[in-house]
């Protein structure tokens, strides 16, 4: 699985990532890359989950987080996604600061299948471009605290928009920005910042008991589809909610767009994800989860993921130790619904993978 530096300081942040597709192209895999910032702030987690492409989303597919990178930077928030500019699949990566007063943004060529972190476009002093949340011009800011920035393409036969939010404790701001694969992201010709109170949108509850919203879009069974998520505070729990856009994405007029009533059909929220049945590495769910970022990958060749988990590798970091059977121990004695210790993929997790553990463990 090829590697996206994220450089934050003298440390960096990997994310997982191969070549997005071009239009011409036809897409045979799709994965879902979720990353996972810890409430320390400056622990990340990522795993992967495969889904056929066309079809909804099934967190039971998913693989087990690696063990995580460390920040030597506190950070509020992560969001990324994949676009493509005049033929080149392009990463957009972009941060909140901890104290969510500054987002820093780039973009980073993907060259012969890696990412060349050596020529990140940010600004010309710097691969980073650094925006104040005051120079945005949101709408009824005021002293209002940003607590979340979501960033996520749409886009059909290589025409689309950018989605960016911005959300406080009663506030979602949203601006559209319209892409292609010619011109990439056109930032020229973004709307400007249109904000909804949060009851509006829906979003059930209080705001306060809230830690992070995010949201990223995929094609289910052909129907252009968002998923939307609201963290806990603390990082308990985990809402979801699906939603098919109400407008033809390949023909859009963004200048059109009202709000988000006029974009979204959204179904109730369901309780799709305990935190605690995530299984983190190293127990790090018990201390709570700050923000989660999600993002669809499709690509023309598998990814080659978890390749030693058929000899023990549970954790999927590429080692077989001590750390793959506490998955196994936590599957088995706590009745967790995940299968990351499912070594010999016949179902469910037992006493047959403690065996393959055993065999291929590390002295």
């Amino acid at each position: 699985m090829k590697r996206i530096c994220l450089f934050i300081g003298i440390t960096f942040l990997t994310f997982g990532f191969t070549p997005s597709i071009s239009a011409q192209d036809t897409a045979q895999y799709s994965y879902v890359h979720q990353y996972v910032l810890g409430s320390d702030k400056q622990n990340v987690w990522h795993r992967v989950c495969p889904i056929p492409v066309g079809e909804a989303v099934d967190w039971t597919t998913c693989f087990g987080f690696m063990d995580p990178e460390h920040l030597n930077s506190q950070i509020q928030n992560i969001s990324s996604f994949v676009f493509i500019k005049e033929g080149v699949s392009y990463v957009r990566q972009s941060l909140l600061s901890a104290d969510s007063s500054t987002l820093l943004e780039r973009d980073c060529p993907v060259l012969n299948g890696e990412v060349d972190n050596g020529f990140c476009v940010g600004d010309d002093d710097n691969q980073w471009r650094t925006t104040t949340i005051t120079d945005l011009s949101l709408p009824g800011l005021g002293n209002k605290t940003i607590s979340s920035h979501i960033i996520f393409p749409f886009s059909v036969t290589g025409n689309g928009f950018m989605q960016e939010y911005l959300l406080s404790e009663t506030t979602l701001w949203l601006r559209l920005c319209p892409m292609n694969d010619t011109d990439g992201i056109n930032e020229q010709a973004c709307l400007g910042w249109f904000p909804e109170s949060v009851t509006e949108v829906g979003i059930p509850g209080n705001i306060t008991e809230y830690q992070d919203i995010s949201m990223f879009a995929y094609m289910n069974a052909g129907v252009p589809t968002i998923v939307q998520s609201v963290l806990f505070e603390h990082g308990s729990k985990m809402l979801n909610r699906s939603c098919v856009l109400n407008i033809d994405v390949a023909s859009l007029d963004i200048n059109a767009i009202a709000g988000l009533d006029s974009l979204y059909s959204c179904g109730d929220w369901a309780e799709d994800i305990i935190i605690t049945d995530l299984l983190l590495p190293h127990g790090s769910s018990s201390a709570g989860i700050h923000d989660i970022d999600v993002f669809i990958e499709t690509t023309i060749q598998p990814l080659e993921l978890c390749v030693e988990k058929i000899s023990g590798d549970a954790t999927c970091n590429g080692e077989i130790d001590v750390t793959d059977f506490d998955v196994w121990k936590t599957e088995i004695t706590e009745n967790k619904p995940t299968n990351h210790a499912d070594l010999n993929e016949d179902g469910t997790t037992s006493l047959a993978d403690f065996e393959i553990w055993r065999a291929h463990m590390s002295p």
